[in-house]
């Protein structure tokens, strides 16, 4: 807000030097603004594999995304309903 007061004390009667200025300082602002949002997408790969599932887990299990049947999704559901959380593992190989 100082720059304003800056312009209109220097030339306070020049409505195109006012016009520039603000002009200006909104492209600026759409700048700033614009760098502030870009974001560069990141990957995060996880290696299942290097994931230990605990000797306690008694939930449905997973080798391969290529065991998930229809049986496999019927033991989740009855897992699911008695409360219980499916390992994080086979969170992340599902995801």
């Amino acid at each position: 807000m100082n720059d304003f007061k800056t312009v209109c004390k220097m030339q306070p009667q020049n409505r195109e030097a006012r016009q520039k200025f603000e002009d200006t300082k909104k492209e600026f602002s759409l700048q700033m603004f614009a760098a502030a949002i870009v974001s560069e997408e990141k990957k995060l790969v996880v290696d299942t594999q290097d994931m230990v599932v605990e000797s306690s887990y008694v939930g449905p299990k997973l080798n391969t995304t290529d065991d998930i049947t229809s049986e496999w999704i019927i033991n989740c559901m009855d897992h699911f309903r008695d409360q219980k959380k499916l390992h994080k593992k086979y969170v992340t190989m599902i995801i």
